[in-house]
């Protein structure tokens, strides 16, 4: 007895109509954003022009008793920050005939990923905001500005930037020395690393601002990639 064989011109292929995609991390930068000044990330609303103001504390020592006031005030330091806001958008692209080959549905498909790439390009404008410094006309990654505007950086936030374990690798006005300075076993993230980065913050001037928790209890957020964060995790004290 022989069997039927269903010619492979009549065979059926079938389809799955659900789909997978690549896997994008939410963002982790989303609980330290929001609108108040308490945050880490704050976001500012705006169509044109949106000035973020910076005012810092008084340092003098005022006067007593019957003292004169008037003429031993202080001036108040301030300073801003001017950002034109723009759009960012993106979208994908597919004619009628090609949309109906498909068992997917193409459409539904591409709304998640047009999330997911706006997530992305989120998260990477606040790394790259983290790492931006002025160079004389408009902020630059550090990476991509000119050595002498890194230069300029590593002299003018002298008090508030560390390099590996101490204070010490700093070299006053050269940012290319100082990072010869770091090694790949003294230098590497550790708790003594993170204490003296918080002390640093305390005692820069300007303030780097805390976050405030309750009236007396201040915290620093401390972000750090993959490696770093590995490193920390090495640590016994961690």
């Amino acid at each position: 007895m022989a069997n039927t064989t269903v010619s492979s011109d009549l065979r059926v292929t079938k389809y799955l109509a659900e789909f997978f995609q690549e896997y994008v991390r939410n963002s982790r930068f989303s609980r330290y954003t929001g609108m108040g000044s308490n945050n880490v990330i704050t976001i500012k609303e705006g169509r044109k022009q949106i000035e973020i103001p910076l005012v810092t504390r008084l340092k003098g020592n005022g006067v007593t008793g019957s003292a004169t006031l008037r003429g031993n005030g202080e001036a108040v330091g301030n300073y801003g920050l001017t950002l034109s806001p723009t759009y960012y958008r993106h979208a994908v692209e597919f004619d009628k005939e090609e949309m109906e080959k498909p068992a997917i549905d193409l459409m539904q498909a591409a709304k998640p990923l047009l999330m997911d790439w706006a997530k992305e390009l989120q998260r990477d404008h606040i790394i790259e905001g983290m790492g931006a410094i002025y160079d004389g006309t408009t902020y630059a990654n550090l990476g991509d500005s000119a050595a002498a505007a890194n230069d300029t950086w590593n002299t003018n936030n002298s008090d508030r930037i560390l390099y590996g374990n101490a204070k010490s690798n700093l070299s006053a006005g050269d940012h290319t020395a100082s990072l010869a300075n770091i090694d790949t076993t003294n230098d590497t993230l550790d708790t003594g690393i993170v204490s003296l980065a918080k002390r640093m913050a305390q005692q820069a001037d300007a303030h780097v601002r805390p976050l405030r928790n309750t009236e007396d209890e201040e915290a620093f957020i401390l972000f750090c990639d993959p490696y770093a964060f590995r490193d920390l995790k090495s640590d016994s004290a961690i």
